[in-house]
């Protein structure tokens, strides 16, 4: 199959270079099935928008790119730049554009997908019942709206009743029924210590949510005159919240390779540009100094919010009584793990949402896994992501080497792993702390970072490497075996971090 090496545009034409000399039929397929033939030079193709096909110009839609028949791939090396190929072309005083953009699918195949806009004066505000299509979708849609409206009626009068106290702490997820994490960590620590007037709503937003849930959550954040997250709260959307209410946002992850937040913008997902939780910080807590420009990208906000205190949940992670008590804990429930050398299987999940996430496990040989850990006297834990419904398979006698620790606290299993292979998880940077080997297996590399663009964090993870394929995984660790000693596991430690919870509720307290 032919291959795109090179594009760049031309004025109104757009060249695709490829790899092989060009012969036969060339043309884009539309959306009905339509043929335009395009022409071409040697290994040059040429796409004139505005005269795709005997003086017609490009109409709105998805094109597919052929070549007799097949789709034309792109080069792997060329995907982190395709976004910059696409153009805009105003017309009409500036007041209409037309815009071409670059894409591809799921196998690599170059499309272009052309949009014509319009210049919207109003571009703080959405007009979701004019763009709904249908009765239906119209009526859904202005529910949608009057319910906001409605909301922040009730949300504004609340606020009028509203005792004025400055003292009340509302710890809000919408993610879970009960608090994890850094959430969790300064929640017990508000409560252990009677800090303020401290309160707890969590529930999934994932599950359907009652009429009475909700109510009882903007009643709490009325009341509140500070409100602690750690992820993205879509209630707070809605919200026109109060300039006296202040937000600090944990966020759960000490941090991650995959964009979230204002680093997706304009992907699948992105927030809106203006309307977004995330604008709404008026605290944000990192662990590392360093990480304060890629959380600037995310939220969207200025530096001036960021106080690097370190993470609530790794407060005394690092603690030799917390270790020793942890592991012995872990070595009780599984004596097979004592004497073994451990890999820690963590990776994050493919999709856009727990409602989609999935993992392809056909990418590990299990076979060769097997093999290797009875060899060399490790044993293989996998702990896949929470979004992860499906399990792994693991058949007969491999279940003596590889084990499936998909309810156990992957911070707890950090501590006895002694090399661990992640992709983009976050838990890369608690590994970090350790001073251990860190493989990155990414068998999708290409196709996921150009789907969802992610940050490095080289800075955190000295010990690293890469892999595409189990066997390059297999061969890293191979090269590792005779380098990893258990004895040594906790010769390296980072220097803690202490007092995070502290440091963090006298922000909040003043």
């Amino acid at each position: 199959m032919n291959k795109i090496k090179d594009i760049y545009w031309e004025r109104v034409n757009l060249h695709f270079v490829l790899e092989e000399a060009v012969s036969g039929e060339v043309y884009l397929l539309d959306e009905i099935g339509k043929k335009h033939l395009l022409p071409y030079k040697e290994n040059e193709i040429i796409i004139n928008v505005t005269n795709v096909t005997n003086g017609d110009m490009i109409e709105d839609g998805k094109y597919n790119l052929l070549i007799d028949g097949n789709e034309v791939t792109i080069e792997s090396s060329l995907l982190k730049q395709i976004d910059s190929f696409s153009k805009i072309f105003k017309y009409r005083s500036e007041f209409y554009a037309l815009l071409i953009e670059l894409k591809v699918n799921e196998n690599l195949c170059v499309y272009i997908d052309s949009s014509y806009m319009m210049k919207n004066k109003h571009y703080k505000k959405n007009f979701m019942l004019k763009e709904a299509s249908g009765l239906k979708k119209k009526i859904i849609t202005f529910i949608k709206i009057v319910f906001p409206f409605c909301i922040n009626i009730f949300y504004g009068f609340l606020r009028l009743l509203k005792p004025k106290s400055t003292d009340h702490i509302l710890f809000l997820s919408e993610n879970d029924e009960e608090p994890r994490g850094n959430l969790k960590a300064l929640y017990d620590y508000f409560i252990e210590n009677n800090l303020g007037r401290t309160k707890g709503v969590f529930y999934n937003k994932f599950s359907k949510k009652s009429i009475a849930v909700l109510i009882k959550s903007v009643i709490s954040i009325a009341f509140s005159d500070v409100i602690v997250v750690d992820n993205y709260v879509p209630l707070i959307n809605t919200l026109n919240i109060s300039e006296n209410q202040r937000i600090v946002q944990l966020w759960h992850a000490g941090v991650g390779f995959k964009s979230v937040g204002y680093a997706r913008f304009g992907e699948v997902a992105g927030p809106h540009p203006f309307k977004s939780s995330h604008r709404k910080y008026t605290t944000a807590i990192v662990d590392d100094e360093r990480l304060i420009d890629i959380y600037k990208e995310v939220f969207a906000v200025s530096g001036d919010i960021f106080k690097s205190f370190g993470m609530p949940r790794l407060d005394g992670y690092l603690s030799k009584e917390k270790i020793e008590a942890t592991v012995n804990k872990l070595f009780e429930d599984n004596p097979l793990l004592k004497d073994k050398k451990i890999i820690l299987f963590s990776p994050t999940y493919r999709g856009i949402g727990a409602s989609v996430a999935s993992y392809d496990y056909s990418q590990l040989d299990f076979k060769a896994i097997y093999e290797f850990c009875k060899n060399n006297g490790f044993v293989f834990l996998i702990k896949m992501h929470p979004f992860i419904k499906a399990k792994p398979e693991i058949q007969g006698d491999y279940k003596e080497y590889i084990f499936n620790y998909y309810d156990y606290d992957i911070n707890e299993l950090i501590y006895i792993s002694d090399i661990m292979i992640t992709d983009y998880s976050s838990c890369a940077y608690e590994f970090s702390l350790f001073n251990r080997p860190l493989i990155f297996f990414r068998y999708d590399k290409e196709l996921y970072e150009y789907e969802r663009p992610v940050h490095t964090l080289d800075a955190f993870t000295e010990k690293q490497y890469e892999a595409k394929t189990c066997d390059e995984l297999l061969n890293i660790l191979n090269s590792l075996k005779t380098e990893t000693d258990i004895s040594l596991r906790f010769s390296n430690m980072r220097e803690p971090k202490t007092d995070c919870c502290k440091k963090i509720a006298e922000e909040i307290l003043g």
